[in-house]
């Protein structure tokens, strides 16, 4: 290998004995030799970086974190709080809204044209129930009912503070499906789409009880069983 460099010739003799015993110099050296300019240092391989220290890479993480809680700061209405809250209310107005629609429709169409059955309406209110449940369920946690959000919250596994909240889009979901039905059909008196109870006062609050003790019941095991 020839080492290139002009202290390696002390005397103009010194270079004229090394060109004589290299007679045929390469083409590589006479390219290189005849820039006397040019730096031995050029023609070393490029030096590896240096890995960045632990010091280093945690200033780069801190301003990246700095990064983020500027961007993710709270602006008023566009924070990212806000935003989740609005969609979780859209979501429980929208499942409201089509369980109250096709469950109540089902009753109308059934005492308007009877082609629905007693075990048609029921199926229809488990069908739209299992269907906005797994639509919305992973967004606001499909309650659709106000006893239901209000029985979350007194076993505090839901914010208290968006306790009315909830209950004001489940009653704008339920009036706006009411209105829906009533604009569509057009029912009369004999057609309503509600429930009245044909027993004593007594009988009807302890229905009550029994059914929206098992309605709770099955619903509870929901959050703590995330796999269903």
């Amino acid at each position: 290998m020839v080492i290139l460099r002009d202290s390696i010739y002390p005397s103009p003799q010194d270079s004229y004995k090394f060109c004589a015993y290299h007679s045929s110099p390469s083409p590589h050296y006479l390219a290189i030799h005849s820039q006397p300019s040019l730096s031995p240092h050029h023609l070393l391989p490029p030096q590896k970086q240096s890995p960045e220290t632990p010091d280093d890479m945690c200033s780069v993480d801190e301003e990246i974190t700095k990064v983020e809680e500027v961007t993710t700061h709270d602006s008023g209405l566009c924070s990212a709080a806000m935003v989740n809250v609005a969609q979780k209310l859209l979501a429980e107005a929208i499942g409201t809204f089509f369980v109250v629609f096709a469950g109540c429709g089902s009753v109308v169409v059934n005492k308007m044209y009877g082609s629905v059955t007693f075990p048609g309406i029921c199926i229809t209110w488990g069908l739209i129930v299992m269907v906005m449940v797994y639509s919305v369920g992973h967004i606001s946690g499909a309650h659709f009912n106000p006893a239901v959000t209000t029985t979350f919250t007194i076993l505090k596994q839901f914010p208290l503070k968006q306790l009315p909240l909830y209950m004001v889009a489940q009653l704008v979901g339920a009036i706006l499906a009411s209105g829906a039905v009533y604009l569509l059909f057009d029912p009369k008196a004999e057609h309503f789409y509600g429930t009245t109870p044909v027993g004593s006062a007594v009988q009807s609050f302890v229905l009550e009880i029994i059914i929206s003790f098992l309605l709770m019941f099955v619903i509870s095991a929901w959050p703590q069983t995330p796999e269903l």
